[in-house]
């Protein structure tokens, strides 16, 4: 009956995305996109025509209104609830999954076959929710087709090329904002594409996205246990909480973000890192995932001071630590030398990285609505956020340092790279897009879906999903409340652990605390690791 159960929790997602195919079209990022994609699958029209009957607000064609516009209410409600929904039925595989049901094979099978299945109705959306995509499109072709650097040039010096108008306008005056490898990536895909509709190259990417996915599945499969213990069945649940998790399919089996590959050299270097002490392959991948966004460079930070921190003597920790630099910068250096044109590609590129403004940020978004309360200035209001935002970010680094140096495993890495990299999202980045959480889910559930860390990271991704496109399509009519229960609900889930430390301290020391919580950890037959998250 669970495994029944289980896979109607499969089923209630297949019919989430199924449902998200009408109101794809309607919300298209990309008119030409559905447009060319219905012309060449009309048998894509099918589920839209049916939806159109029993729903007469969906279009044939995505909204030309202006966002914010009452004519997105509809659809967007609409898309908001299927992303409900699929949260409500990936929570309940998760839950399921901690039992008895994920220890048994079939349940392992459910899973793998759910997420291929999933990949594929993504695959085939006839909407786009972003269109990055034709950017990465545009930047391989200028590296490609006209020999130019995208670090210095944008889509615009190329204004008749056949993807130009299908770059989203902000972004057509705009240099590359990615790292070298990805351009590399783009260059390669341009060469091999190029001979492919604008509309084929775009399901070129999706189909690249979906094998990397795939591939962090399996990674991701060769890593679980190895961090923290795992049985088989939290071992399954660890693997449906990435295969199966809304946002990760949305964005990457869908919208194609290159996320995905920087999770790739992410989870390899943590391979890397727990089947052998030597770190500098594992921070050669990480450096890598750098070279495609720079997010996963925290990762690069905890597995140095870890390496340091393994060794005894200060001119070991020197050398091993000057050995592991040496390395990242010839990597660096071998990929990023070919497409960067010093000083001339400098601007640009700091440009794009330090100056996107503020999109969806949670701090800025109190920050403002204390300016409007107090008729307060609101850049200086925005400063005094960002030296608070910033310094208390530096604050916590210097405590996280302390909790890898002293414990210097692959999981304090792990640990660490989940935590800062969330937090870094959700409190620190002036810019927010719901993609950036590929990376803190995927290290998170490395550790085992027990883990604190690993609860909060999964509430905020399957939160975001609704709460940031809700108000991208409504703007300033987005109801206060969405971003309210996506910024402080997933905080519901540390209380039981406040709770247990403001009952132990008055009565009991700490490590007598951590002894009696192991001990009853045995009792009942929880892991260590679990037990240890729980108690810090």
């Amino acid at each position: 009956m669970r495994l029944l159960a289980l896979a109607l929790c499969g089923l209630i997602l297949e019919v989430g995305w199924l449902a998200l195919s009408p109101i794809s079209v309607a919300l298209s990022h990309s008119p030409l996109f559905t447009a060319a994609l219905f012309e060449a699958h009309p048998l894509l029209r099918l589920m839209p025509d049916l939806a159109r009957g029993t729903l007469p607000w969906l279009t044939e064609v995505p909204l030309a209104e202006p966002l914010g516009a009452p004519a997105y209410l509809a659809p967007a409600a609409a898309m908001a609830a299927v992303m409900l929904g699929l949260a409500a039925g990936y929570a309940a595989a998760l839950i399921l999954l901690q039992g008895d049901t994920g220890a048994r094979p079939a349940a392992l099978w459910i899973v793998v076959g759910g997420a291929l299945l999933f990949q594929a109705t993504c695959f085939f959306l006839p909407g786009l929710f972003s269109q990055d995509v034709f950017s990465y499109i545009a930047y391989g072709r200028l590296a490609s087709v006209y020999d130019l650097n995208p670090y210095v040039w944008p889509p615009s010096v190329v204004p008749k090329d056949a993807v130009f108008p299908w770059v989203a306008e902000v972004w057509r005056t705009y240099a590359s904002p990615y790292g070298p490898l990805w351009v590399d990536v783009q260059a390669a895909m341009a060469r091999a594409t190029g001979g492919l509709s604008i509309a084929d190259q775009a399901l070129a990417y999706r189909a690249l996205a979906n094998a990397l996915l795939a591939a962090n599945l399996g990674l991701l499969w060769a890593l679980l246990g190895r961090l923290t213990p795992l049985d088989r069945a939290q071992r399954t649940a660890s693997l449906a909480a990435l295969a199966w998790n809304p946002l990760v399919l949305f964005e990457v089996a869908a919208n194609a973000h290159n996320d995905v590959l920087m999770v790739t050299f992410t989870l390899l270097a943590f391979v890397l890192l727990a089947r052998s002490s030597n770190a500098v392959l594992s921070s050669a991948s990480f450096t890598l995932g750098v070279l495609v966004k720079y997010l996963s460079g925290l990762g690069l930070v905890w597995v140095y001071v870890a390496a340091a921190a393994r060794t005894t003597s200060w001119r070991s920790r020197v050398f091993r630590t000057a050995a592991m630099v040496v390395v990242s910068v010839l990597l660096v250096l071998a990929v990023a030398a070919p497409c960067l044109e010093l000083p001339a590609s400098l601007g640009p590129l700091l440009d794009e990285t330090a100056g996107v403004g503020y999109v969806n940020s949670i701090p800025d978004s109190v920050a403002l609505a204390v300016a409007d309360r107090l008729s307060a200035p609101v850049e200086l209001t925005r400063t005094l956020e960002r030296l608070l935002a910033l310094g208390s970010f530096i604050v916590y680094l210097v405590w996280e340092w302390r909790r890898v140096w002293s414990e210097a495993t692959p999981a304090a890495v792990a640990r660490a790279l989940a935590r800062s990299s969330l937090i870094y999202i959700v409190a620190v980045s002036t810019s927010v897009q719901t993609w950036y959480y590929c990376l803190p889910v995927a290290v998170a559930v490395a550790l085992g879906c027990r883990w604190r860390v690993t609860q909060l990271t999964l509430a905020y991704s399957v939160l975001a999903l609704p709460a940031l496109y809700l108000s991208y399509y409504l703007r300033d009519g987005t109801p206060l409340w969405v971003n309210l229960v996506y910024g402080l609900a997933p905080l519901v889930l540390l209380v039981p652990d406040l709770a247990a430390r403001a009952r132990a301290r008055p009565h009991v020391p700490a490590t007598e605390t951590v002894g009696d919580d192991e001990q009853r950890a045995r009792r009942h037959g929880a892991t260590p690791a679990v037990v240890e998250e729980s108690s810090r």
